[in-house]
């Protein structure tokens, strides 16, 4: 079965070994991408006619659903820990992704440009900052990320890390808010378990 996304004429499947774009009219295969090993996950772009698709090794693939063709790839080098962390596509042509230290396991927030994938900017390498969520909140113009500070363990359920939901704005951290465990594991579950949207999460 695999990951799937839909659209009013197509429907998007990812089962690791290929991307499969389906014509809900037809009912037959429109293309079939095998660009990304590991794709398991993708997103659709608000914005433009294009989707994304993340390979649990940190590669990137933008897709048009207009040509139905690869429009680009980023891979970072040097990466060789899995990369199955959040992602996003907010305004003016931005694109969010949560990369992780391959030695440390913290977290950045890295801005793309949501066409041809070209790094921006980073924030957040020097914190100690595990990120798990990240949304674009619409009503607040920000995007809603959902983590922990590791004070001093690894273990993510030692009670020396700090749980926090904070608002971002794409360049710097508006609001940060401490959470519970209890909470953080709550909305991760919705995340992670039933698709959630922002609108349940946080009212």
């Amino acid at each position: 079965m695999g990951f799937k996304l839909s659209t009013p004429s197509y429907q998007i499947i990812f089962n690791g070994s290929a991307i499969n774009i389906i014509d809900l009219d037809t009912n037959e295969m429109t293309a079939k991408f095998k660009d990304l090993k590991f794709a398991y996950r993708g997103m659709l772009n608000p914005n433009k006619n294009t989707f994304v698709a993340k390979s649990n090794d940190g590669a990137l693939a933008i897709y048009s659903l207009d040509s139905m063709t690869l429009i680009s790839k980023y891979k970072k080098r040097g990466i060789r820990s899995p990369q199955d962390g959040d992602f996003c596509f907010g305004p003016q042509g931005s694109f969010l992704n949560l990369e992780y230290n391959p030695k440390t396991l913290l977290s950045s927030v890295v801005v793309h440009d949501d066409v041809t994938l070209e790094e921006k900017c980073r924030y957040f390498e020097t914190e100690h900052f595990v990120l798990d969520t990240v949304e674009y909140d619409n009503e607040k113009e920000m995007f809603y990320i959902i983590g922990f500070e590791r004070l001093c363990s690894n273990n993510p359920r030692d009670s020396q890390n700090e749980y926090f939901e904070m608002f971002f704005d794409g360049s710097q951290i508006i609001q940060k808010n401490k959470i519970t465990f209890k909470r953080y594991g709550y909305l991760c579950y919705l995340k992670h378990t039933l698709r959630w949207h922002l609108e349940y999460a946080h009212p």
